[in-house]
């Protein structure tokens, strides 16, 4: 009888690969982000740089206004001055004379430089000292804005009836001062003399006194 014989045994299967359909595409490289630049902050507007100048101009005429640094009556002629400047300057755009002013004038040094606060007031209002054929000068350049000198010339205006007030009311003062002390100086004149008098009077009856003893 015919011997049996075992099937041989199957061949494990592979674990199976996806297939590249397309084994001849190029890799592609992953390239590094560039990172986005900082965005800038955004410029400020014309009404914020105005209020930033309407302040800077308010601090300037505060301290022009201490009497601690000021008496009023130089507070006064700061202020005036000051006016007189900007306002020329934002009523004739295009005249040049009133852009220019000798530093070395009489109106600068003894009403405006002697002022805490009067230079400062000129720094923020657009005025910058330059040196014109060996001599200092305070110039406000055409790139100053007009709302600069008009902001500069309405601070002041506001300020020009309260300096007036005080100087009156200093001058007043220092009258009442005057008189007070000279007033003063009479009584003590006067208690002198009658003390003399007094001292006079008891030195006769003191010799009348004598006398009549005797």
């Amino acid at each position: 009888p015919p011997r049996w014989v075992p099937d041989p045994p199957s061949p494990v299967p592979r674990k199976m690969q996806p297939e590249n359909n397309n084994k001849c595409a190029p890799t592609t490289r992953a390239h590094p982000q560039t990172p986005d630049p900082p965005s800038q902050a955004p410029s400020p507007s014309a009404a914020e740089r105005t209020h930033e100048v309407r302040e800077r101009l308010i601090r300037a005429v505060t301290n022009i206004l201490n009497p601690l640094v000021n008496p009023p009556p130089l507070q006064e002629q700061c202020v005036v001055t000051l006016h007189t400047m900007v306002k020329n300057v934002a009523d004739h755009p295009t005249d040049p004379k009133y852009r220019r002013v000798k530093a070395s004038s009489r109106s600068i040094t003894q009403k405006v430089v002697a002022c805490r606060g009067g230079e400062e007031f000129l720094t923020a209002a657009g005025w910058r000292k330059v040196a014109i054929d060996y001599e200092a000068y305070l110039t406000c350049e055409n790139t100053v804005p007009m709302d600069t000198l008009r902001a500069a010339e309405d601070v002041l205006a506001k300020h020009l009836t309260l300096c007036r007030e005080k100087t009156e009311r200093h001058t007043r003062n220092k009258t009442k001062d005057k008189d007070d002390a000279a007033r003063c100086k009479e009584e003590a004149k006067r208690a002198i003399e009658e003390d003399k008098a007094r001292r006079r009077e008891a030195e006769e009856r003191k010799k009348a006194a004598k006398a009549a003893a005797s």
